[in-house]
């Protein structure tokens, strides 16, 4: 399990069980917290070893997204969404930042390499995401 609280008031947790991974996004408005009307998740990754070094044609790997947009209390469909990012990174990888054209988030790379990010998007785009290395590389991750 792993948890992100973005400062906008926004959290993501990664629930994992033997087989399956899920990204469950909720919003905190007016002092309740709003859940998703339906989650998915993706098969959990095999284990594998995870290489030494960063490799620039793919730099995350295992990557799933998830995104979420909760409507307004009236009903109206919002303009942003929330975007999370997951996946495992090589051992060199120090950082994950996921930019968008209104927030921006930058996460520490997790010792067993999960790597774990929360955005605020506008509806339909698809943030910039770059792993960051040991050695000052900056790797971008093809959407």
């Amino acid at each position: 399990m792993a948890l992100i609280e973005h400062g906008d008031g926004a959290a993501a947790v990664l629930l994992e069980s033997r087989d399956f991974r899920v990204i469950v996004i909720v919003e905190h408005r007016d002092d309740e917290w709003i859940t998703p009307a339906m989650v998915s998740g993706t098969p959990r990754p095999v284990s594998r070893a995870r290489p030494a070094r960063t490799l620039d044609h793919r730099p995350l790997l295992r990557m799933s997204r998830s995104r979420v947009a909760h409507p307004d209390p009236n009903g109206k469909p919002a303009e942003t969404s929330w975007s999370a990012v997951l996946g495992t990174a090589a051992a060199d990888a120090t950082s994950l930042t996921v930019i968008s054209t209104i927030d921006s988030y930058t996460a520490p790379i997790a010792s067993n390499g999960l790597a774990f990010a929360l955005v605020r998007t506008r509806n339909g785009e698809h943030p910039l995401i770059h792993v960051h290395t040991a050695d000052g590389r900056i790797v971008p991750v093809a959407s």
